[in-house]
């Protein structure tokens, strides 16, 4: 597994996001996959940035890749699993909607698959993405 150890704050997360590629890329994920991919991680850390530190705290963010690509955000803020989060009411107008969500909303529709799990005091996101290649053409 290649791993990024980093102390984020919001102004990271550029640096997450090129891990992130390099990452998604050598494992040859698709480009239009790389780029949900990055925007997936990018909501996740800034989530953990703001809502669980408050700003600024450690991250470990990880890649595996073998038939899929894994990438898994671990932090060591307080605990919070979006999987427990009801996904939002799109359909309500913005005046009715509560503030909050769409964020979780948005990952879980631009990669393949999440985990959420609590251990020994850690919170660990998995992101999973199916590096497949289309079909060639006979």
């Amino acid at each position: 597994m290649t791993e990024l150890e980093i102390v984020a704050g919001l102004e990271d997360l550029d640096d997450i996001r090129e891990f992130v590629a390099r990452c998604a890329t050598d494992a040859g994920l698709l480009p239009e996959k790389v780029q949900g991919l990055k925007l997936a991680v990018d909501e996740a850390c800034a989530n953990v940035i703001e809502h669980a530190y408050g700003g600024r705290g450690p991250l470990t963010i990880g890649c595996e890749a073998d038939a899929d690509l894994v990438v898994t955000i671990i932090d060591v803020g307080q605990e919070f699993n979006p999987m427990e989060y009801p996904p939002p009411d799109l359909y309500v107008g913005l005046e009715d909607r509560e503030i909050g969500g769409l964020g979780i909303h948005l990952i879980r529709s631009l990669v393949d698959d999440v985990e959420y799990s609590r251990t020994a005091g850690e919170n660990r996101l998995r992101l999973r993405m199916v590096i497949g290649h289309p079909q060639e053409e006979e």
